[in-house]
């Protein structure tokens, strides 16, 4: 990968997660303020759907 690739906007944050909707919706408010507004792909493992919708819950 060349090195100025992240000054591109290339950049995509992954998320692995299970069962910290806090956690997951304070990671998602903290990458949502940075200036560069990376894109984000959020792994729950064997999470209940319900834990899941709180945490990421207006993103």
């Amino acid at each position: 990968m060349p090195a100025d690739s992240c000054s591109e906007g290339r950049v995509t944050v992954v998320l692995i997660t299970r069962d910290r909707p806090a956690a997951l919706r304070r990671t998602l408010d903290e990458l949502a303020a940075l200036p560069e507004r990376p894109a984000g792909i959020v792994m729950d493992i064997c999470t209940d759907v319900d834990t899941l919708e709180v945490g990421i819950r207006g993103r």
